[in-house]
């Protein structure tokens, strides 16, 4: 530790914080008894990546602490620590994550044998404090942004070596990381989510055919706009207003105000909510509005087509799920290149960008609908490839 490392630090750690972010210093963790990992994933999206990579480490010789700074990441990193348990792995954290000026005490205390994070998740303090305990750390699937930018450059201010990086980037994305960590171990691959949504639709198989039981001889071809928002509804009027397809619309935001929104664009005759389609007397209603979390993978894995909604509000969600289950997809532009995966998905003409609503017309009209869904067999593998590769560098 320096006196500039040491400043730093003092000054952060006065930055007021609410007390729901506490790390329960107090708890007695112990001295490992296996090889300690700390996984830390900013929120819940960070944790799709993170958890596949997990689950293939996952073979009764690891310690796991689990952290995150977000509501939505907490119950991502409590629901899947459970499971871990279920499985009798050893868990001897998962919750809140310490706050920036305290990772130092934090990571004194856990000793953890490496730190692994996905994306950009990146604090300066705990770079530094990774660095003066030797401490190396993996990042999955690495995309250059500012977070990073910063806390590389609040170390080189204050004249702080990096921490050991190893980088796992998507594939064709290493040449701009090494360019920027020059010192790096950089390995590229395919998104190990792939790998997870695959393996979880084989398992789900019966599962979803069962879930959709009321509604699976709805007539085809299905079409399903995913965490839709009502700005997305005027981009898609044009189609809906004329097309026989069953339309499951999934909004992003469950509200009672939202729901009300949506409805309000849809033929009221042919349209209901999934939870009270009893109520309304349709035998077969053309658009089911999904009131429920937890049905878009099920959803996508039946779809003809989709649309992922967000890209003319605060910007696209995730159009991975659709899109490695060989599903056309199309999206509003807003925020695209923020998500690596919609270049690979564009450059297999999987995913469309529309900017009006001529587009979204004349790109469900140029759709040949197949029961068929493209395969990808070249980019499975990605997860057994980022763990061989933790293990060889960092099992020695």
């Amino acid at each position: 530790m320096t006196p500039k490392t040491q400043w730093y630090r003092s000054m952060v750690s006065r930055i007021p914080i609410p007390d729901r972010y506490a790390f329960p210093f107090s708890h007695p963790y112990g001295a490992a008894t296996k090889i300690r990992v700390w996984v830390h994933g900013a929120s819940a999206g960070e944790w799709e990546t993170l958890i596949p990579i997990v689950e293939r480490m996952s073979d009764g010789s690891i310690e796991w602490i689990m952290t995150t700074f977000s509501r939505s990441g907490l119950s991502s990193v409590q629901k899947f620590s459970n499971e871990l348990a279920g499985k009798n792995e050893s868990v001897i954290y998962a919750g809140l994550s310490p706050r920036e000026g305290d990772w130092l005490k934090a990571l004194t205390l856990m000793k953890p044998k490496f730190c692994m994070t996905a994306k950009y998740e990146a604090w300066p303090e705990w770079w530094m404090s990774l660095n003066e305990l030797s401490i190396p750390l993996v990042i999955i699937q690495t995309q250059w942004r500012s977070s990073l930018a910063t806390a590389k450059g609040v170390l080189t201010t204050f004249l702080c070596p990096l921490p050991k990086l190893y980088l796992n980037t998507p594939m064709g994305k290493d040449t701009e990381i090494r360019k920027h960590f020059p010192d790096a171990d950089v390995f590229p691959t395919f998104d190990p989510r792939k790998d997870r949504i695959r393996d979880r639709m084989i398992e789900r198989e019966a599962q979803t055919v069962e879930k959709l039981k009321p509604a699976i001889n709805l007539p085809k071809p299905w079409g399903v706009l995913g965490s839709v928002w009502p700005s997305d509804l005027p981009i898609l009027m044009n189609v809906l207003k004329k097309t026989k397809d069953t339309i499951w619309v999934v909004p992003h935001d469950l509200s009672t105000k939202n729901l009300d929104k949506i409805m309000s664009y849809l033929p009221s005759d042919l349209t209901v909510i999934w939870s009270k389609w009893s109520d309304r007397k349709i035998e077969a209603p053309q658009f089911i509005i999904v009131d429920q979390f937890g049905w878009l993978a099920e959803l996508y894995s039946l779809a003809s087509w989709a649309y992922v909604g967000g890209g003319f509000g605060q910007g696209i969600h995730s159009t991975l799920e659709p899109g490695v289950l060989g599903v056309p997809v199309s999206s509003g532009p807003k925020r695209v290149a923020e998500f690596s995966e919609t270049e690979w998905l564009s450059a297999q003409n999987i995913l469309t960008i529309v900017k009006k609503p001529k587009d979204f017309e004349l790109w469900r009209e140029s759709l040949t609908i197949s029961d068929a869904k493209r395969s990808f067999t070249e980019i499975e593998g990605g997860t057994q490839k980022v763990v061989d590769w933790i293990k060889e560098k960092l099992w020695k």
